[in-house]
Order: structure tokens, then sequence, then C-alpha cells
């Protein structure tokens, strides 16, 4: 069930109507559109949720994990569904089990701790990944388990914080690249070379995807943003229950 402290309808409708304001002019520029939000479940609309979507989070045990899933669905209709097509629009499943919905922009998801994503872009496939990490050292064991040579090469070249923070920007490029191609992680993570050295790489041959790292607010929280090399800028929104907003332009 969603939580009982929902934002009062007014204060969410004037929230969704700014931010899809926000989206429909990125994506009439030819910009993708990324917001994320933090501590923001009271910013789910019940109403855009399915009866299998309120079903589904009857399911979940932990108050966090219903707070992900009717965020994302809210923010899923919120933002990807053109004027048009009535909501809530169902969520269909395409190829390898990546969501879709007839009609719509391409959009991602992406989730991690008290934190939610979601990327729109008008014509082209796009993907996302968000991770809240410890400080821990990354286990040698899933650095050979994920890594290209040439990036494990680079990762095992430093210690310490520097170490840790290459890892995260591999582990996040990579999630991201494989979710927009609809692939999920797969066996084939060791093959992919996310060129870590470069700032905003372009990956998958001269019309494939281009990969960016997302500058985040929100201490130990990461994320990286994989679209077609077609789009040249993202329109980016934090926001988090604090009262922290930030909206930036990338690449500058």
């Amino acid at each position: 069930m969603l939580r009982s402290n929902c934002s009062p309808p007014e204060v969410r409708h004037a929230f969704w109507r700014r931010l899809r304001h926000g989206c429909d002019d990125a994506l009439a520029r030819g910009h993708a559109f990324v917001l994320i939000l933090g501590h923001s479940g009271h910013l789910a609309d019940p109403d855009l949720l399915s009866a299998a979507e309120y079903r589904r989070m009857a399911c979940l045990r932990r108050q966090a994990d219903r707070d992900n899933l009717a965020l994302g669905r809210t923010m899923i209709q919120q933002l990807a569904v053109p004027a048009g097509i009535p909501v809530p629009a169902p969520l269909l499943t395409g190829a390898q089990g990546k969501p879709y919905i007839a009609g719509a922009h391409p959009f991602n998801l992406a989730h991690s701790g008290h934190y939610v994503a979601c990327a729109v872009c008008a014509t082209h496939p796009i993907g996302i990944d968000i991770e809240l990490f410890d400080r821990a050292a990354p286990d040698p064991a899933l650095v050979a388990l994920i890594a290209h040579p040439n990036e494990r090469r680079q990762i095992d070249a430093l210690t310490g914080p520097r170490r840790a923070r290459l890892f995260q920007q591999c582990w996040t490029r990579k999630e991201a690249l494989l979710k927009q191609q609809g692939l999920g992680l797969t066996e084939t993570l060791p093959a992919i070379d996310v060129r870590l050295t470069s700032p905003c790489p372009l990956v998958q041959g001269e019309h494939g995807a281009r990969l960016y790292d997302l500058d985040l607010p929100a201490p130990d929280l990461r994320g990286a943003l994989a679209l077609d090399s077609a789009v040249h800028r993202v329109s980016l929104l934090f926001y988090d229950a604090a009262g922290v907003e930030t909206a930036y332009l990338i690449p500058a």
C-alpha cells in the first residue's frame, strides 16, 4: 500500500505539472530528460497505479520497496506518456524483459535505497543506473567478474577511495549501457570496455551509445546514463524531500 502521508492531491498535481513541463520542453529541444527523486515516496500518485501494480506492492515487505515501485510508476506515467494517451497507460514487456508503453517515449528506470531515477528520450532508447555504494574497497573477484581487461588494469592500478570510485564508475556505466540496449546484466560484461579514461565515451561502434557519468548531490550515490549518439544534451533534475533541488544540462 502507499504511505498514508502522501502529499495532498493539489501539491502532487502542481509538482508533476512543473516536472512534465520541464520534460516536454527538454524533449522538444532534442534533449533527453532525467529526473532523480530522493526520499520522495509522498509524491507517488495512487491514481496512476494499476490493480496489478497494487497487488505487486502488497507482496513487498519493505516500505522503501513499495515507495520505490509506486514512485517509479508515477514517474513513467507523468513523464513518458504523451498528451492524448489516457493514464495510467498499460506497462508492457518487450524483448529481453525491457518495459515499454505503446505510443510513449522510450524511458528507463533505476532505483537504489530511497532514490528513484527516470530517464526519457523522445525517440531513442535510453538507459540509466544509480547506485548507493558503501565505501569499502571493491572485491577483487567482483572486479574480475565484470571488468574488461583494460578496465581491470586501470582499477587495479589504484588504491583506496580512487580505486573504489573507478570501480563504481565502471559498474554504473556498464549497467546503464546494457539497460539502454535492453540486455540486462549478462555474462558478456568483461567483453565490454566502457573506456574509463574518457569522460563521455562513444561505445558500441560509430553510431552506438554515448555514456555520461552523473554528478549527483547525494553522498555515495553514483549514476551513469547511456543514450543514442544522436542525442547530444541531457536535462537533469535532482530533488529530495530535504528540499535539495539541482538542475543542470550535460554535457556542459
